[in-house]
């Protein structure tokens, strides 16, 4: 808004969670396009707090298409992360699943799509800017594995191609933003601390902390049933989507909102697990109620 004074900007307090606050803005301003970033993304908090993971990453995200939906918005992008590929943690689960709410939901005049990618430097609770701190401070520099492999992009790298995917996007695409070769973590703390005129180990001693709950050592581009093809745009790529079914989708959607809303840690757990699991084979061949009653059968 400073940049470009002409520009109106409305500043609205409001929780994605509020369905009701979220139609009256909806109503009012009637965007024609929606970018939905509003997500918990910090790996290990949302290991020891799923229920609020799963209530605000995916329940949010409901609130938020439905609204879209209602009020006719033309275009809803859905800021997705790398970690929602074969997803190990608990926030990767919940932006899978995310993902597939939208795939789910009926085709109508709002168009969804969804846009992965890795880690932007600089941004809240990226590790560049806390090395640069750690460095400035003369602390020892925290790692948690120095063979770890992250993707990363500049912010406004990330933001531009985020705004060209939304404008590809027809409705039902996940697209993945090319982001290069994977940096080495350890590679990654070893050069700031040289920028700075400094010698890795000697000056700046380096800290192994060992991989978080929720953390891998490399992350994936695409599950095994995904393929990446090219688009219009040389830095973002298409996932192919396998088949997918939305009735069978929503039934386990609703276990899991009835799970979390009742506060049930375990068995919601269980639930965004299982749908995360079916969805790498065979792309949710069956519901978790389907495969109760097979084996009340057996």
């Amino acid at each position: 808004a400073r940049r470009s004074p002409d520009v109106k900007v409305a500043a609205v307090v409001g929780d994605i969670l509020d369905d009701r606050k979220v139609e009256e803005v909806m109503e009012r301003y009637a965007p024609d396009i929606v970018y939905h970033a509003a997500a918990y993304k910090h790996v290990h908090l949302m290991e020891e707090q799923p229920l609020d993971a799963i209530t605000n990453n995916v329940l949010g995200t409901q609130v938020m298409a439905r609204a879209s939906l209602k009020a006719g918005v033309e275009k809803f992008v859905f800021i997705s992360t790398d970690k929602a590929v074969r997803p190990v943690g608990v926030m990767g689960r919940t932006k899978r699943v995310a993902e597939d709410l939208l795939l789910a939901l009926p085709r109508g005049r709002t168009s969804f799509v969804s846009v992965r990618f890795g880690n932007v430097l600089g941004s809240d609770g990226s590790v560049l800017p806390l090395f640069q701190r750690q460095i400035a401070r003369c602390e020892p520099i925290t790692i948690t594995d120095p063979d770890a492999t992250r993707y990363f992009m500049l912010v406004a790298e990330a933001a531009q191609l985020v705004l060209q995917a939304g404008n590809l996007g027809k409705g039902g695409e996940v697209f993945f933003l090319d982001m290069g070769e994977p940096i080495r973590i350890g590679e990654l703390a070893d050069g700031l601390i040289r920028l700075s005129g400094l010698k890795p180990g000697e000056d700046v001693p380096v800290i192994v902390t060992g991989l978080r709950p929720g953390e891998r050592l490399n992350e994936e581009l695409v599950r095994e049933t995904e393929e990446l093809l090219p688009s219009e745009h040389e830095k973002i790529l298409t996932v192919a989507n396998p088949r997918f079914q939305p009735e069978i989708f929503f039934e386990d959607l609703k276990r899991l909102t009835e799970r979390t809303n009742c506060r049930d840690e375990d068995g919601a757990l269980e639930q965004l697990n299982f749908m995360t699991s079916a969805a790498e084979v065979s792309v949710l061949l069956a519901s978790s109620d389907l495969l109760e009653k097979t084996a009340q059968r057996v």
